[in-house]
């Protein structure tokens, strides 16, 4: 049972990210945090869920190749 919540949640998160325009899309991936390069940088989108926080982006930092996790509570709430 608890797998298929998880997907339910997922199909959700995709669904959510997927009706963000381009624009936002865009400025969620190009204001990461990254801890190694200590700075707002250029996230690589690799993947979106949803938990119990929000809305959880995935990616790659551009720069030094680190995963980032991005977590958007107002994105949920939007919707």
């Amino acid at each position: 049972m608890l797998e298929k919540e998880q997907n339910v949640k997922d199909a959700k998160a995709k669904k959510c990210w997927n009706e963000l325009s381009l624009e936002q899309q865009k400025k969620i991936l190009s204001s990461a945090w990254c801890p190694a390069c200590y700075g707002h940088v250029d996230m690589d989108f690799r993947d979106v869920k949803l938990n119990e926080e929000g809305l959880m982006i995935e990616g790659i930092c551009t720069q030094c190749q680190s995963k980032l996790t991005v977590f958007d509570q107002e994105i949920v709430k939007m919707k």
